[in-house]
């Protein structure tokens, strides 16, 4: 009776640790079956708004929430073709930057028209898919300058000459640019360069004082007045106004 009572109770134990294990086996295959949890959740960030091409690269900063393996496309906005495939499937671990860059050309090496350009990152986590992305500008055209009228003309006494000109750029829309003056003297020596004014496209104007470097007024003579336009992406255009 005692040796069947161990015996039954030996058996009744081993059978609710079975059952325990087999619990135990079971909860974390279900927790892992991902019910209620969503796909990686992306960032991508562009250091530049615009670029020439061949020249400093944009730079692209992918960021995941989890691990994923990351797919990172450049295309035109307007769709089609790809243009460059920056990353292919390469894995991200959760919080850590992936950067990469692009300098404007295709996979062929080739550079691409100037266009609004998006980067497109695709994220494949445990629990789907997350996208996200970033876009950028390709532009290899210098800004348009063009005169509208120096008065007055000829500069007399202390008074100062207002410069009117039109401003124009092929790239982002509504982005200002740098826009200087350079005052050059009969022989061609220049005798003044202003900072630079930013200015958006359209009708813009600067003043030239009469004066020289120093803040001396300039000499009786002949001047030349040259504006040096640059854009975000670096692109520079020079209009010399007078004489």
């Amino acid at each position: 009776m005692r040796h069947g009572a161990v015996t039954g109770r030996i058996r009744t134990f081993a059978a609710m640790l079975g059952a325990t294990l087999a619990l135990m086996l079971v909860l974390p295959g279900t927790a892992q079956a991902g019910r209620g949890r969503a796909a990686p959740t992306l960032t991508v960030t562009a250091d530049r708004l615009a670029i020439q091409p061949r020249s400093e690269p944009v730079r692209f900063t992918v960021i995941s929430s989890e691990d994923a393996n990351v797919t990172v496309v450049v295309s035109g906005a307007g769709g089609g073709a790809d243009s460059a495939t920056l990353a292919d499937a390469e894995l991200v671990l959760a919080g850590v930057p992936m950067v990469l860059t692009w300098n404007g050309t295709d996979g062929a090496g080739n550079k691409v028209p100037d266009d609004r350009y998006v980067a497109t990152a695709s994220g494949q986590g445990l629990n789907g898919t997350g996208t996200a992305s970033a876009s950028v500008w390709v532009d290899s055209a210098a800004p348009t300058i063009t005169w509208r009228n120096a008065s007055p003309e000829p500069l007399t006494g202390t008074g100062s000459m207002e410069l009117s000109f039109d401003l124009a750029d092929a790239g982002p829309p509504d982005q200002s640019m740098d826009v200087k003056l350079r005052v050059s003297d009969a022989l061609g020596r220049v005798v003044l360069r202003t900072n630079a004014a930013q200015l958006g496209p359209g009708i813009g104007t600067l003043a030239w004082d009469g004066r020289v470097s120093g803040g001396r007024l300039a000499p009786n003579g002949l001047y030349s007045l040259t504006l040096i336009g640059t854009d975000i992406a670096g692109n520079v255009r020079e209009s010399r106004a007078l004489p």
